[in-house]
């Protein structure tokens, strides 16, 4: 009998190994295809700070924190004298250390099936590398906050969330309304001040060394829209005077506060995992790195409409121009900018389903849809005559 076990403990370590290099190897080998153009950026941002320039005249939208990892990443001497390729190497080591160290954590928390599914999905190795996009780090640091508060819950769990959520912040503002959930969660009132005051004061304080630019806080980190707000959910289910009137942007902050109420008697993993799916889903703005912020989530809640808005990430990763923009594949369907708008909405549509059979259950979600079906295909019948 422990023979047995041992064997099957030395072939879980295989296992693990492999998935490991086959992930890693993955991440290293799309970012031999190219990079995108965020990568332009980051050689910009990494030049600004070596020379003490005024980063955020230079249209970066984020906290401090990138910038200093950036110039950081730049010192480490590598084997490529090219400066752009030298440090999008080295962004897409650090990333793909990210995704490992959420690997390592959901294997323990979780289980090896879970783990994998976050570490092999394609999505991430897309985002990791080949766009190089940094939203892991912080949703990293974020997972860890939530495991210290819930491993030292019942002392200062609340403090260490709270300091770790507020580096998380520093990294990048992804969780900027998670710790809303969290405090609603609290019985107590300074607690919940705490919760949401702590993280916000971190992040906050992170551009003390930057004069007069708090103002860029609003005006290009929190307002920040990309080009146009695609606001894809929206657009797809709501009728489109609701966000002429109210605001996109207003609707995902409202609608991400209420939701927050709504689970309110989540675990606070699974809570975590759920916002990560809400603030893409109910997002005022898609870009092509923000796919990948579900993706630990989707790992966790797998179900069939998941794996839809996996496959469809990869085809959409395929075409459109600011990801692989393989022409083949664009001359085959007919792909053009315009495009893009229809594929995200396909995306979020995938999304949104698999959200809510995680929310109501995959037999709530079946009957519902029987019913819708079968109503309409008697009012069909009705209208042709068709017993």
């Amino acid at each position: 009998m422990p023979k047995i076990k041992e064997n099957i403990l030395n072939n879980k370590s295989h296992l693990i190994i492999f998935i490991i290099l086959i992930g890693t190897s993955l991440r290293i080998a799309i970012s031999l295809y190219g990079y995108n153009v965020d990568m332009e950026y980051w050689r910009l941002y990494a030049d600004v700070k070596k020379f003490n320039g005024p980063i955020y005249e230079t249209g970066m939208n984020y906290a401090p924190t990138w910038s200093y990892i950036l110039h950081f990443l730049d010192q480490i001497p590598f084997f490529l004298e090219n400066e752009i390729q030298s440090l999008r190497f080295k962004v897409m080591l650090l990333l793909t250390l990210g995704d490992l160290a959420i690997f390592f954590i959901v294997l323990k928390i979780h289980s090896l099936k879970i783990s994998s599914l976050f570490f092999l999905n394609p999505i991430s190795i897309f985002i990791t590398g080949y766009h190089s996009q940094f939203d892991n780090l912080a949703i990293l640091v974020g997972l860890v906050s939530i495991l210290l508060f819930e491993k030292y819950k019942k002392k200062l769990g609340f403090i260490f969330f709270s300091i770790f959520m507020g580096i998380s912040l520093t990294i990048k503002h992804t969780l900027i309304v998670f710790p809303i959930w969290i405090a609603i969660k609290e019985k107590k009132f300074l607690k919940k001040i705490i919760i949401v005051a702590v993280p916000l004061f971190i992040f906050f304080m992170s551009f003390i060394l930057f004069d007069n630019s708090y103002n860029i806080i609003f005006d290009y980190i929190l307002g920040y829209v990309g080009s146009n707000e695609n606001a894809a959910f929206w657009k797809l289910f709501t009728p489109l005077h609701l966000g002429t009137y109210i605001g996109y942007k207003n609707l995902f902050f409202i609608s991400l506060v209420l939701l927050g109420l709504f689970l309110d008697k989540e675990n606070k993993i699974k809570t975590f995992y759920l916002y990560l799916i809400s603030v893409v889903l109910l997002s005022n703005h898609l870009a092509n790195q923000y796919l990948a912020i579900p993706v630990l989530a989707i790992a966790y809640f797998w179900n069939r409409f998941y794996l839809l808005y996996t496959i469809s990430c990869c085809l959409f990763f395929l075409v459109d121009f600011v990801a692989l923009d393989l022409v083949f594949f664009q001359d085959l369907i007919g792909w053009t900018r315009n495009s893009t708008r229809i594929g995200y909405k396909i995306i979020i549509l995938f999304l949104a389903l698999g959200f809510l059979e995680t929310i109501i259950s995959k037999e709530k979600l079946n009957y519902y849809i029987k019913i819708i079906f079968y109503t309409f295909l008697k009012k069909i019948k009705k209208q042709l005559k068709i017993k």
